[in-house]
């Protein structure tokens, strides 16, 4: 009963397998994830540090090749000890022999790549552009999106180019960092770009110290913490 439940929807899995209630706002980017409507092939998420995005993509990585083994996954970030955050999420759910059948995988799970028999896989990637150009797939995740060098989106980009049901997924808070500008060029004007935005408030976060964030305000600059303990963007200065 518990894996056919699991089976129905992400948020079931997430919650009898993973351990997460996900808030409101996560479950609709999980939908987002999972959905094979074209609408829904180019995501774009917002959120507070520790927001959850990360576990929320990795459940719903392992509730697609649950239900589709073929199909072929990227995860990237600024750093290979980044992107392996997601892996180390997605890994137990796809190894835990009651929701996957272990006979759909091919060999033993690595440190990076899950791969299975009828030819889907998940593989992390090392943050180079060789990597970053290594094959097609039919989606493409950035995990911290602000944290990858612009030359390497520029080489993943157009890896799902050749998919039948192709979708890119940019995650990240929106911290000053290397890819911020391109980022929020992507959030503020989604729907020009045919992105779908997804975010949720600070008080969805009810795995968040309350307590924690209050006494943050009292310690770190305003412009800080409205970036990274509350989801917002920072006031862009000489722009």
């Amino acid at each position: 009963m518990k894996p056919q439940l699991a089976s129905l929807s992400p948020r079931n899995l997430a919650i009898l397998y993973a351990q997460i209630d996900p808030s409101p706002g996560q479950v609709n980017l999980m939908k987002g994830i999972v959905s094979d409507d074209p609408t829904f092939s180019q995501i774009i998420a917002k959120t507070v540090r520790g927001g959850g995005k990360t576990k929320i993509a990795a459940v719903s990585f392992a509730h697609i090749h649950r239900h589709d083994p073929t199909r072929k996954i990227f995860v990237h970030s600024g750093s290979y000890e980044q992107a392996r955050y997601l892996y180390s999420y997605y890994r137990p759910l796809i190894l835990n022999p009651e929701y996957f059948p272990q006979d759909e995988l091919l060999d033993e799970p690595t440190r990076s790549l899950t791969q299975f028999r009828s030819g889907g896989f998940l593989k992390v990637l090392a943050a180079s552009e060789r990597q970053s150009r290594g094959g097609h797939v039919d989606i493409m995740c950035l995990d911290e999106a602000v944290l990858i060098k612009q030359e390497l989106i520029d080489a993943v980009w157009p890896t799902v180019r050749t998919s039948k049901r192709p979708k890119r997924i940019v995650l990240s808070t929106a911290s000053p960092k290397v890819s911020l500008e391109w980022f929020l060029r992507i959030w503020q004007h989604a729907d020009q770009l045919n992105f779908k935005r997804f975010e949720w408030p600070l008080e969805e976060c009810h795995w968040i110290s309350q307590q924690d964030t209050a006494n943050a305000q009292l310690l770190v600059d305003s412009e800080t913490f409205k970036v990274e303990f509350l989801g917002e963007i920072a006031e862009r200065r000489g722009t």
